[in-house]
């Protein structure tokens, strides 16, 4: 028993130590775990520090750039400086025997100690030339140092220098000044030149009087590139002296001199000077003198006026021989170059072209070589009074002419016939161009297949007595007049022609018109038609509707027919005291004549008609009396009438009265007859003929 008894406290605590043991074992486990999980999630960084290492007793500079482990990143640039030194490049040994860059290299993963500190040190080397790794104290050890077997040599200039220089000949140097400044400090030039020497990326300058910044001799071959030349000393000579030998000015050499006895160049023959770019200026003489061989420009068919730029205060060049001309421009005070004559080669279908330019204040003459396009205007349909003009190759073409089509809205010049892009005056011209008129149709009337933008345009273009045809092709708001001695036939097709001018009637008619259909209205203070003395109007159809104050003719001394289905009304009031019967909807007064043979004519306030002259109901004698045809009705009088009123055919109706006046003749044996009729709930009087019994 007690054995069991044993046991059983063995094992309880056994089970008790592994509930204790075994998370605490995992908990253990588990933080480890973690752990190595975040160390492989969370990167190194690590700092490079870069020391100045200048060695000059002075306090050490440094700087310093994170980085982060397995991430490339280029270094920073170099921003220590030591005078007259050149900066090589870093290395992580000051002396130099450890591991070298060179400014801003990119670089990985320098250390993979994670917060660590990484230093370079600058290295340098005094001098200021460099040929080939070698440093040189001066640009003449460097050029001095090269062999003389025509192999090629670069060198690069570190500092600014102050010295003259010979290159002899069988040297070839190609010298990159890296933007620094060589100044000649003798009589002698800053450079002579008997080899093969290429200068580019800086400034050459001379400080002394009576000599030239660059002398290139017989033996010579110069070519500068993106150089500064300048002789601005008093006294002073050429920025170059092409004696006999080859000089080249290319890229954005700029050239200038205020010499007032020397060119900023001069080519001496037989030399050969090729200017393919740059700006040659001289503010006291010529910009070239040449009597060798002189090249401007490269021929490659098509001119650049912008370079080279060749600038004198007397001639831009002033040339004893011929020479050519392929780009650029040429500036002058006296003329831009001595004679035009000398300029046998320029670039095939180009000619010399001639302007001025203001520059500080003084007027300079320029030349350079331009193409003259022809530019074609075709109007499209219509007509413009410029068909052709010539432009200059590269000038914007300028203010663009106005074509002119009847019955259409101009919308542009385009470069398709029917699509394309729309121009305007800036658009530059380089070659021969046709550009096309656009067009709206706008057309409101038509004259035998000939559109017009209005009514009155189609009226206008009438010249004789012909009797015309005028259709119109769309509703509009117009007030047109026909002028005396016309004969037109108005075919309005249906469409309505509305007053838009509030002083004028729709039409004034002082010739001969004739209306079939359509529709002529007015809300003005106007007669809808005025026919004026001479006028004779013809209505056999369509609607003379006023809805303003006047009537819908006014008849002043003309002759007005009304047959057929023709519709008049109108709203008129009455007139001014003491000015005559008030208006009806037809108004004719002083010996005009009005003769209604059908339709109606309806006056809603005043009179049908009121006449002060001859009015013609009807036709006499015709065997047909009619009782319907012409309809005459108004709110007051159908037929006002203070003068002559025939009356043959036809019914007048009034709430007044039908007739108010004498009738001068009726239709021979008839009767008049009077009655009333209802019409929308009013009663009117009524009269008509009938035969006598």
């Amino acid at each position: 028993m007690k054995i069991k008894k044993i046991k059983r406290h063995l094992i309880f605590l056994f089970i008790l130590l592994s509930l204790i043991i075994i998370p605490f074992t995992f908990s253990k486990y588990y933080q480890q775990f973690n752990r190595k999980i975040t160390l492989r999630i969370s990167k190194p960084t690590y700092t490079v520090r870069f020391n100045s290492n200048r060695n000059d007793g002075n306090q050490e500079e440094t700087s310093t750039q994170e980085f982060i482990y397995g991430i490339s990143q280029n270094l920073n640039t170099n921003s220590f400086v030591f005078a007259d030194h050149y900066f090589q490049g870093w290395n992580t040994k000051n002396d130099g025997t450890g591991t070298s860059y060179i400014d801003e290299q990119e670089v990985l993963n320098l250390t993979s100690e994670d917060n660590g500190i990484v230093d370079l040190y600058a290295q340098w080397v005094t001098g200021i030339a460099e040929m080939n790794g070698i440093y040189y104290p001066t640009l003449k050890a460097a050029i001095n140092a090269v062999q003389t077997d025509g192999i090629e040599a670069t060198i690069n200039l570190l500092a600014n220098t102050d010295e003259n220089l010979t290159i002899a000949n069988g040297k070839n140097i190609n010298l990159d000044l890296h933007n620094h400044r060589v100044c000649g400090t003798t009589t002698d030039p800053t450079f002579t030149n008997e080899g093969i020497l290429k200068i580019s990326n800086g400034t050459i300058t001379m400080t002394k009087p009576n000599t030239g910044v660059i002398n290139n001799n017989s033996k010579g071959n110069l070519t500068v590139t993106d150089v500064t030349i300048i002789m601005d000393v008093p006294g002073g000579k050429q920025a170059i002296y092409n004696d006999k030998g080859k000089l080249t000015i290319a890229g954005n050499s700029n050239l200038s001199s205020i010499s007032t006895i020397r060119a900023t160049v001069q080519n001496v023959g037989p030399g050969t000077l090729n200017i393919l770019g740059g700006t040659i200026v001289s503010t006291g003489f010529h910009g070239v003198q040449n009597n060798g061989t002189l090249n401007i420009g490269t021929q490659d068919g098509n001119p650049d006026k912008t370079s080279p730029v060749i600038q004198g205060a007397q001639y831009g060049v002033n040339s004893t021989s011929n020479y050519s001309f392929y780009n650029g421009i040429i500036k002058g005070v006296t003329e831009a170059v001595n004679s035009t004559s000398k300029i046998t080669q320029k670039e095939t279908g180009y000619e010399i072209a001639h302007s001025e330019e203001i520059i500080d204040g003084v007027n300079y003459k320029e030349i350079y070589l331009s193409i003259t396009n022809t530019v074609t205007f075709d109007p499209n349909g219509g007509t413009v009074s410029e068909e052709t003009r010539g432009i200059e190759s590269g000038n914007e073409i300028g203010t663009l002419p106005i074509p002119i089509r009847n019955g259409y809205i101009f919308d542009g010049w385009f470069t398709g016939q029917n699509d394309g892009t729309q121009i305007d005056e800036h658009q530059v011209i380089n070659n021969d161009v046709t550009y096309f008129a656009h067009w709206t149709n706008n057309s409101v009337a038509e004259i035998d297949g000939q559109e017009f933008t209005s009514i009155q345009n189609a009226i206008n273009s009438i010249t004789d007595d012909t009797t015309t045809t005028i259709k119109l092709l769309k509703d509009t708001t117009e007030a047109f007049t026909v002028q005396a001695g016309k004969n037109i036939v108005f075919n309005f097709q249906n469409y309505t022609v509305n007053n838009d001018e509030g002083t004028l009637p729709v039409l004034t008619n002082n010739g001969n018109v004739w209306i079939s259909n359509g529709t002529l209205t007015s809300d003005a203070d106007r007669a809808v038609i005025d026919n004026n003395p001479g006028g004779n109007l013809y209505i056999s159809g369509g609607n003379i509707i006023s809805t303003g104050t006047r009537s819908s003719i006014y008849n002043k001394r003309g002759t007005v027919e009304i047959s057929g289905n023709a519709y008049l009304s109108a709203t008129a009031i009455e007139r001014p005291v003491n000015a005559g019967l008030d208006r009806g909807t037809i108004h004719n007064i002083d010996n005009g004549t009005v003769i209604v043979k059908g339709g109606t004519i309806i006056g809603i306030h005043q009179y049908g008609i009121a006449n002060e002259a001859i009015l013609i109901l009807g036709v006499k004698s015709d065997g047909n009396i009619s009782t319907t045809s012409p309809n005459i009705r108004g709110e007051t009088y159908g037929v006002a009438n203070t003068r002559t009123f025939r009356y043959y055919d036809g019914i007048i109706k009034g709430i007044n009265g039908a007739i108010s006046g004498n009738i001068t003749e009726r239709e021979p044996n008839t009767q008049l007859i009077n009655d009333t009729e209802q019409i929308d709930g009013k009663t009117y009087n009524t009269a008509h003929l009938e035969p006598n019994p």
